[in-house]
């Protein structure tokens, strides 16, 4: 077997759009939950995005002592202006780098409708999904999490996003569903990665090899 190399997650990288309330509270313990699962080699990043986006972590390593300062930073989001998802995924590149042997990790977490910087919704978000397709050109798996009432956000704009970016869409209508759910998608990609993997046969004597199988982990594309 050539050499095989094991790819650290290099974030979750999260912004989160400004929750209100109740929701708000609920979501940052979610959060919270979230950075207590992160291993010491793990890297964090962490930005609000509404109007604009606030970067609040960059590259925070993982662990027992990534508690408190993610904890000082995820009290600081707040529940105010538009939806500028164009804005958040252009931070989710520049927060993960290009990084050999690194798996690099988006989640984009929402409440409602991708919007104009005036605050309207998006109807054409064709833009926004040839984003995300770039993330994934660039090695970036791309999650998108709709959370709370799903009229109030675009379940089928938010499954081709995180499709095109080789992640998955998940839909979380209480914040305690939501916990659970990012946690299965961390310990996915925790679980395993590999880069420039070569696997040689040697058949013993006597054995002949007739035909050959591909396998694809669905926590982390081959291509």
């Amino acid at each position: 077997m050539g050499p095989v190399y094991l790819c650290e997650l290099r974030s979750p990288s999260i912004p989160a759009n400004q929750w209100g309330g109740e929701n708000l509270q609920r979501d940052q313990e979610a959060c919270r939950a979230v950075v207590a699962q992160l291993r010491d080699r793990d890297r964090l990043s962490l930005a609000g995005f509404s109007t604009s986006v606030t970067p609040l972590l960059q590259s925070l390593p993982g662990g027992a002592a990534a508690l408190q300062p993610a904890n000082t930073a995820i009290s600081r989001l707040t529940a105010e202006g538009v939806t500028r998802t164009d804005l958040a995924l252009d931070w989710i590149v520049n927060a993960l780098p290009l990084e050999s042997g690194v798996a690099r990790v988006g989640i984009l977490i929402t409440d409602g409708h991708a919007t104009t910087p005036q605050g309207f919704i998006l109807d054409d978000t064709g833009l926004l999904i040839d984003r995300s397709k770039q993330l994934a050109n660039l090695g970036i798996i791309l999650n998108t999490v709709g959370l709370g009432n799903a009229n109030n956000f675009n379940t089928a704009f938010l499954t081709d996003l995180s499709d095109k970016g080789r992640g998955s869409f998940i839909f979380a209508d209480t914040p305690a569903s939501l916990q659970p759910q990012l946690q299965k998608r961390l310990t996915e990609c925790q679980a395993m990665a590999t880069e420039n993997t070569i696997i040689q046969l040697i058949p013993s004597n006597g054995v002949t090899i007739k035909g050959f199988c591909r396998y694809c982990p669905e926590y982390l594309p081959l291509e």
